[in-house]
């Protein structure tokens, strides 16, 4: 009885679905490793259910959940990936090779498309081809989130300004530790919905974007994009190799924002992210300069952490 027994647990074992199983993601090229590489798992709807980068081995830990997923893998300069069909049964290990592909802009086309601004940015046109690689680099901000801790020295400014706007205090100080998470907003839900400016005891807070708006299906709702690029450059300086996204409310309802997220087309990655406030009482003329920029920082293994 014991032997049926024992026997009949191992059968019950084996057929049990291997929940919370593990998967090692392998990422490579044709010439090796790709560190950073960006890893989503993603749900039967497409909801990107875990973000992860790959370490300087190429290598992301998967942990699935019971059920059938997708794993997408991206690098900056390098075409996607989708594998479909991957459940907790599956290898446990999957290789992941991406081709290159480098990103290329064409300046006569972005000067060429007269399209204004699209809220839904059609592929084939420059917009929608900036937009997609700017989107795959906020992704890897926000899985740098749950990478190892970084080094980081925040330095913080307190500015008392006249009615002037002419700076009359400052204090300035400065932290230094190891931050998972340096840089972070106010959830896009309040943002969209109570606007980037609002009163909070009796002071007036003006609220900036994270790599999390730009992401959400809110912000993709309420907002348009285009591609621009800088200014021209002036006789004997060299071109600059910036190509940006703009984004701009497609009607203001409450304080907004709008600017244009810069790329280097050389590498494909985000350089900055520049904004505005629209739709603020403020002094004639005033409402323009009141903004502010995020600059970002390729760091160590593909990280990329808002400097």
């Amino acid at each position: 009885t014991m032997s049926r027994l024992f026997a009949t647990l191992l059968l019950l074992l084996g057929a049990t679905p291997l929940i919370g199983q593990t998967v090692t993601v392998r990422v490579r090229s044709d010439t090796g490793p790709i560190p950073g590489a960006l890893v989503r798992l993603l749900d039967p709807t497409g909801a990107v259910r875990t973000r992860l980068l790959a370490d300087e081995r190429g290598n992301a830990q998967l942990t699935l959940p019971a059920g059938r997923f997708s794993v997408r893998v991206d690098g900056i300069g390098s075409a996607s990936r989708l594998i479909e069909g991957v459940s907790a049964s599956s290898a446990s290990t999957l290789d992941v090779v991406l081709e290159r592909k480098p990103f290329v802009i064409d300046e006569l086309a972005v000067r060429g498309e007269d399209s204004g601004c699209q809220v839904d940015p059609k592929a084939g046109t420059a917009a929608a081809e900036i937009w997609g690689e700017a989107r795959k680099n906020l992704e890897l901000v926000l899985a740098g989130r749950h990478h190892r801790p970084t080094p980081l020295e925040i330095t913080r400014f307190t500015r008392h300004l006249s009615d002037r706007e002419v700076i009359t205090r400052e204090q300035t100080t400065r932290d230094r530790g190891y931050f998972v998470q340096p840089f972070s907003a106010v959830s896009s839900e309040i943002l969209l919905s109570d606007g980037f400016v609002q009163s909070v005891n009796d002071e007036t807070v003006y609220y900036a974007p994270d790599a999390a708006l730009f992401l959400s299906d809110a912000f993709a709702g309420v907002y348009c994009f285009r591609a621009v690029l800088p200014p021209r450059p002036k006789r004997g300086e060299p071109p600059s190799p910036l190509v940006g996204i703009a984004f701009e409310p497609q009607r203001i309802v409450k304080p907004s924002i709008a600017g244009t997220v810069w790329l280097d087309s050389r590498s494909g990655y985000v350089t900055s992210l520049t904004y505005n406030y629209l739709g603020i009482p403020m002094p004639h003329g005033a409402e323009r300069r009141a903004g502010g920029r995020l600059t970002f920082r390729r760091a160590a293994h593909g990280l990329i952490i808002v400097e």
